[in-house]
C-alpha cells in the first residue's frame, strides 16, 4: 500500500467509527448502580437506611445491605470486614433480578454520634462488592439521670429506695421506664436481658421504688426507657455494695509484661481505663492497652515508639488523658553522651514533655514543657472541677557505672568532666518540689498556686472529693543513690494529709487534714462520691485499705475498713475511677486488676 493510500484508508476509518458513535447512545447503555438513599427515622439508638439498585441486566444479586462506623469515613475504610466497621444485610435474603429498593434497621448505636454509612450489594458470582456514595448521619441524645439509692432501715437485710427525675417524659402506649438490676458480679451493666426489671409508673417526671437487697451481695442498678420493641436507652450504672467495707472483685488480668511495673501511665475517658508503659528500675515498657468496663475486654493498641516513660503525672481532663514529666529509660536518658550505650553505666533523668492522648482516634501529642524548672518525675497530677493541676515531683540527672561511678552530670554544668565520686553526691544535687500549677487548655501554659504547705515529696496519693483535691503522703528524698533500685532508699516516709481549695485566696488553699494512720511507700488514692480511700501495701505484706471523710471531725477522719486479701502479691500501681467504681493494677503476674464497689452507707 502507498503512502497515499494509507492515509486515505485511515481517514475513511476514522469518519466511520465517528459516525458510528454519533448514531449510537451510549446513555442507553445500563450499567449496575448501587445508590444510598439515606437515613430516616433517626433516635439515639436506632437508624432506618435506605438504598436502591438501578441498571440490573443479567445479574443476579444475593445480598444487599449497608456498612457503618462511627470511625471509617472514606471509601477505602468503609468496607464490609474492615476494622471497626459494622455491616447490616437488609431483611429481604431473596435473590434481587430486577431493579429495587432496599433498607435495613440498625440498633445498638451510640447517642450523640456521626455514623458514616453507604448501600451495598453482593453481585452473584463476583468477587468485589459494589457500593454507593457515602453518607452520614448523627444519632439524638436522650439523657438519662443515675437514679439515686437511699436507705430506709439500717441493718442488712434491707430495704433501699430507687428514685431519678426523667423532664419532659410523656407515658405512651408503646412506652416503658422504671429500674434494671443485678446482684451478678459479671453483669456491671445489667440491660432488659440479663438484669432483673422494676417498671414504674408515674403522672409526673419522678419516679421512684423500693428494692430490697440482702447481705453480702454487690449491686448494679440503671433507670431505663423502652420506646419501642427495638429502642431502649439506658442511663449510667450506680453501683453499691452490703458487704462490710465494701467489695473488691477481680478483673480480667492486665495482659502485658507485669512483673515489677512501676509507675504505668494510666487514666480513663468514660467507660474506657488505658494503662501501658511503666518500667521495672529505669528500664521500661512502650506498649500500651485499653480495658473497656461494660465488655470487661483487654485491647493492645500499640507499642508507644517514642514514649518510653515511667513515673508520670497522670490524670483526665473531660475525655482527654495528660502524662506529664516521667522518668524514660536509662538508654533514654542523653545527658551520659555515648556512654550511656554501655551496659556498665546506668543513667536516670526526668522528662520535661506534657503528653496528651485523644481517645477519639487514639493518638498521643506533644504539648509543650511543664512547670518548675521544667522537668520532674513522680509528680503527682489530678482534676478539680474541670481543670488539671500537676505538681510535686523530683529532678534528679544523673548517670555512672554501676559498681563505681566515677562521672555524673547534673543540670548539664559538668560536660563530659569527672564530677564526683559516689561518697560525694550530697543534697542538692537534685531538686525536690513542692509546688503545685493549674493548666490552661487555650493558652497551652501553666498558673501557679500556693505550695503544699510541708515538705516536698515524690510518690504522693492524690484524690478528688467533690471540688477540693487532697493530697499527702508519699516520701521526702534525701541525698539520692547512684544505683538503681536504690536511687530513693535514703528517704523519710511521710503521713501528713492536706486538702487543697484552688478557688480560695493566694496563701489559704491548703487546709491542714489528720495524718495517714500508717506509714507505706506504696500507696494509691482514689474519691468516690463523698469519700476517698487509700490501698496501701509492701511486696508481700497484707494490703491495708482505709476510707477518708473530708467532713468528719479532726481526729476521726481516717477509717480502717477491712483489709485487701493477703493472698496478692506486688504493691498498687495505679487507680482510678469510673462512675461509682474504682479500679486498681497491682504489679504482680496474674490477679493484678480488681474493681472496688463502696460500702452503701
Amino acid at each position: 500500500m502507498d503512502r497515499f493510500s494509507y492515509f486515505l484508508w485511515s481517514a475513511l476509518a476514522t469518519c466511520t467509527v465517528i459516525m458510528a458513535c454519533e448514531n449510537y447512545d451510549f446513555d442507553q447503555v445500563k450499567f449496575t448502580k448501587v445508590i444510598t438513599v439515606g437515613a430516616i427515622e433517626v433516635s439515639a439508638t436506632s437508624a432506618f437506611l435506605t438504598g436502591d439498585i438501578e441498571g440490573l441486566r443479567a445479574g443476579r444479586v444475593i445480598e444487599s445491605g449497608f456498612v457503618y462506623s462511627d470511625h471509617a469515613s472514606n471509601n477505602e475504610s468503609l468496607r464490609r470486614g474492615a476494622p471497626n466497621v459494622i455491616s447490616q444485610p437488609s431483611p429481604f435474603r431473596d435473590t434481587i433480578t430486577v431493579d429495587r429498593a432496599f433498607a435495613a434497621r440498625i440498633t445498638g448505636l451510640q447517642q450523640g454520634t456521626v455514623y458514616y454509612f453507604r448501600a451495598y450489594i453482593e453481585l452473584e458470582d463476583e468477587t468485589d462488592l459494589a457500593y454507593g456514595q457515602i453518607d452520614s448521619f448523627s444519632t439524638t441524645v436522650v439523657e438519662l439521670p443515675i437514679p439515686t439509692i437511699v436507705r430506709q432501715e439500717a441493718g442488712c437485710p434491707t430495704t433501699v429506695s430507687v428514685s431519678f427525675q426523667i423532664n419532659g417524659y410523656r407515658p405512651g402506649p408503646d412506652r416503658s421506664t422504671g429500674f434494671i438490676w443485678s446482684n451478678n458480679e459479671g453483669v456491671n451493666y445489667p440491660s432488659l436481658q440479663d438484669g432483673v426489671v422494676r417498671q414504674l409508673e408515674s403522672s409526673s417526671s419522678n419516679f421512684s421504688g423500693d428494692l430490697e437487697v440482702d447481705c453480702d451481695q454487690t449491686y448494679f442498678v440503671r433507670v431505663f426507657i423502652q420506646n419501642t420493641a427495638t429502642e431502649i436507652l439506658y442511663s449510667d450504672v450506680i453501683s453499691f455494695s452490703t458487704k462490710s467495707g465494701g467489695s473488691w472483685i477481680e478483673q480480667p488480668a492486665f495482659p502485658g509484661p507485669s512483673v515489677g511495673r512501676e509507675g504505668p501511665i494510666c487514666f480513663t475517658s468514660e467507660h474506657t481505663l488505658y494503662l501501658g508503659a511503666g518500667g521495672d528500675d529505669g528500664i521500661n515498657f512502650n506498649d500500651f492497652y485499653q480495658f473497656i468496663d461494660t465488655t470487661k475486654i483487654w485491647d493492645f493498641l500499640y507499642r508507644l515508639d517514642t514514649i518510653e516513660l515511667a513515673h508520670c503525672g497522670t490524670s483526665t481532663l473531660g475525655s482527654v488523658g495528660f502524662a506529664i514529666g516521667g522518668r524514660p529509660s536509662h538508654e533514654s536518658c542523653l545527658m551520659c553522651g555515648l556512654q550511656s550505650s554501655d551496659q556498665n553505666w546506668q543513667c536516670i533523668c526526668s522528662s520535661d514533655r506534657l503528653l496528651m492522648f485523644e481517645p477519639s482516634d487514639a493518638t498521643w501529642s506533644t504539648l509543650g514543657g511543664i512547670p518548675g524548672n521544667g522537668r520532674r518525675h513522680y509528680g503527682t497530677a489530678l482534676t478539680i472541677s474541670e481543670k488539671l493541676y500537676f505538681g510535686l515531683g523530683i529532678d534528679f540527672q544523673a548517670c555512672g557505672r554501676k559498681v563505681t561511678p566515677i562521672r555524673c552530670r547534673y543540670f548539664g554544668d559538668c560536660g563530659d568532666q569527672a564530677c564526683g565520686e559516689r561518697a560525694d553526691i550530697e543534697d542538692g544535687l537534685f531538686y525536690l518540689f513542692s509546688d503545685i500549677h493549674s493548666f490552661d487548655e487555650g493558652s497551652l501554659s501553666w498558673s501557679k498556686h500556693d505550695n503544699l504547705p510541708a515538705s516536698g515529696r515524690i510518690g504522693a496519693v492524690c484524690f478528688t472529693i467533690e471540688d477540693n483535691g487532697y493530697l499527702g503522703m508519699g516520701h521526702q528524698v534525701h541525698a539520692p543513690a547512684w544505683v538503681p533500685p536504690t536511687f530513693f532508699e535514703n528517704s523519710t516516709v511521710l503521713s501528713d494529709f492536706h486538702a487543697f481549695d484552688p478557688t480560695h485566696s493566694s496563701g489559704n488553699q491548703w487546709r491542714q487534714m489528720d495524718d495517714f494512720p500508717e506509714q507505706y511507700l506504696n500507696a494509691r488514692g482514689f474519691g468516690i462520691g463523698t469519700k476517698g480511700y487509700v490501698i496501701a501495701s509492701t511486696e508481700t505484706e497484707i494490703k491495708t485499705f482505709w476510707q477518708f471523710d473530708p467532713n468528719a471531725s479532726s481526729g476521726q477522719q481516717w477509717k480502717a475498713l477491712p483489709d485487701f486479701r493477703a493472698a496478692i502479691e506486688g504493691t498498687p500501681q495505679a487507680a482510678v475511677v469510673i462512675g461509682t467504681k474504682a479500679f486498681v493494677y497491682f504489679n504482680n503476674n496474674t490477679d493484678n486488676f480488681w474493681m472496688y464497689v463502696p460500702e452503701l452507707e
